[in-house]
């Protein structure tokens, strides 16, 4: 029996590239965990991170009756059915309103943080990945500084990594909330 569907936030940086053309770029993306024929994890995006000018509706329906098939058209290029914008879907899905998602295997390049990924999103709930970025990353204990980097990522072999649980991680500026697990006392 497949697991039933589930949308989350997830805290990846999220972009999605036609060529050398940006065409997404979120810090706000959903995960869509689904399995079955046609249907693997993906991002969807928010309509504000994507370059919506870049796309035409398909002559072609989308898949069911809340996934509108889109066409990419960017300078020469034309990918149809490139992309697909959620309207009105039903529950559990109704937090993908208004977002896109793109295909994986049409000639798009997707990123989490610094690092492509091909085939589909990683499902957190199925792996742990440790994943390069770009992103700026402070570690404070008691207010003070331990650790900064513009480079983060765990694949860890001799490097320093911490319990999230009990030091401060400002992210981009934005300081980070303490996740409550066993570590956390």
């Amino acid at each position: 029996m497949l697991p039933s569907p589930r949308v989350e936030p997830t805290p990846r940086w999220i972009r999605v590239r036609a060529g050398d053309v940006e065409i997404a770029d979120s810090r706000r993306a959903l995960l869509l965990a689904w399995y079955g024929p046609g249907m693997l994890p993906t991002y969807c995006l928010p309509a504000e991170d994507v370059h919506t000018d870049l796309f035409r509706p398909s002559a072609a329906p989308g898949p069911d009756g809340f996934r509108l098939d889109h066409d990419l058209h960017t300078g020469d290029l034309s990918l149809p059915g490139a992309a697909q914008l959620f309207r009105h879907p039903p529950a559990p899905l109704e937090a993908l309103h208004d977002h896109w998602t793109f295909t994986w295997d049409a000639g798009l390049s997707w990123f989490e943080e610094a690092l492509e990924v091909h085939v589909h999103a990683r499902d957190p709930a199925k792996r742990v990945d440790v994943v390069p970025s770009e992103r700026h990353v402070r570690v404070e204990i008691d207010g003070e500084v331990v650790a900064e980097t513009t480079r983060p990522h765990a694949g860890i072999a001799g490097l320093v990594a911490f319990f999230n649980e009990r030091v401060d991680l400002v992210v981009d500026g934005v300081r980070q909330e303490r996740p409550r697990t066993p570590w956390s006392e």
